[in-house]
């Protein structure tokens, strides 16, 4: 078979792959570089499955985006239990930046069950249908707090009960009995300084419903003393040209690391109706840049100031307050790093 090229005139059924591929697998086939196009497909052809060398943990998550909480958990998790684990599985095709984490992946059925067949243990994140895969052990991940629909839906639907039940949100771990292990937040994707006089606020989500970039471009519109600052992927068109008309406010892509953002950001802004854990919200408190937040994941804990409701000027009065200070929750992240890498280390190692 010659992988130096795409083998698909178009999306279709991928004779190299040997799987359907939809348009975005297709023009990523069609301009990765010949290397690592071997490399994911060895890493997914049934002819190499079998490969996979028995150990004592495997990893099955529902999605794996190129930037998001997912991602990073794996790269912050992985390299404490890499001796320990059998390789990572992805029920929905995973961003090729999977190969990035040095161990085996896929996402294939044949390759999820052998993933199963040879770990003693699944650690399963995100979706409800565990026994299809499982083992004899499981350890289902719970990443959501109540606010989130999704999250609450598929911890409720699992077909199976997991031998331990591991929550990356301490309020959500506490009134459910779960063992909380909060997430890690790395000094690689953290600043060492801040500039609490630029009267900067850093807004860096997904612009998806439930974020609500909508608020945020309101606020900004009754801030024009603050500058804004908006990053993230998934804007419409009607984002992009509400932002582009207002001249204290700057649309600058998509950022997969922010610390270079923080550094000349006052205030971190999250408009979140619902959120899971809020990686940048904590990696925002552990640069020492003040949150102000809505009630929701990590932020329920560690923010600043938490407003709710969508009343701009309730958002803004908050962010003045907060700009020019120093985030309250620095030094509790920092602890939270160390109970991540001990626990998890006692869990698996």
């Amino acid at each position: 078979m010659d992988l130096s090229r795409c083998n698909c005139d178009k999306a279709g059924f991928c004779p190299a792959f040997r799987r359907k591929m939809d348009d975005r697998n297709h023009r990523w086939c069609e301009n990765i570089t010949e290397e690592k196009r071997i490399n994911y497909f060895r890493q997914n052809s049934g002819v190499y499955v079998e490969d996979i060398k028995k150990n004592r943990v495997g990893i099955i998550l529902i999605n794996y985006h190129p930037c998001g909480g997912v991602k990073t958990w794996c790269e912050n998790l992985i390299p404490i239990i890499k001796d320990y684990t059998t390789g990572i599985g992805c029920v929905n095709t995973p961003d090729e930046s999977i190969a990035d984490l040095g161990i085996p992946f896929g996402s294939s059925e044949r390759y999820l069950k052998n993933l199963s067949k040879k770990s003693d243990i699944i650690l399963a994140w995100g979706f409800s249908n565990i026994k299809k895969y499982s083992p004899k052990r499981t350890i289902f991940i719970h990443h959501g707090d109540e606010t989130n629909v999704w999250s609450r839906d598929t911890i409720n639907n699992l077909d199976v009960v997991p031998e331990k039940i591991v929550c990356v949100n301490p309020t959500v771990a506490k009134q459910n009995g779960y063992q909380c292990i909060p997430n890690c937040v790395t000094e690689n994707r953290c600043s060492k300084t801040i500039d609490r006089r630029s009267n900067t606020v850093l807004w860096g989500h997904r612009f998806t419903a439930e974020k609500r970039p909508e608020l945020a471009i309101e606020i900004a519109k009754v801030m024009p003393d603050f500058k804004f600052l908006f990053c993230g992927n998934m804007p419409t068109e009607d984002h992009l040209n509400q932002i582009n008309s207002l001249q204290n406010a700057e649309y600058l892509g998509i950022k997969k690391n922010l610390s270079s953002l923080f550094e000349v950001s006052s205030v971190f802004l999250s408009t979140s109706e619902q959120e899971s854990y809020g990686y940048s919200v904590a990696e925002a408190i552990r640069s020492g840049l003040p949150v102000v937040s809505t009630p929701t994941g990590i932020a329920k804990d560690l923010a600043d100031i938490k407003v709710e409701g969508d009343v701009p000027i309730s958002w803004a009065k908050a962010i003045r307050l907060c700009s020019g200070s120093f985030a309250s929750g620095k030094e509790k992240i920092k602890d939270l790093n160390v109970k991540f890498q001990q626990d998890w280390k006692d869990l698996i190692c």
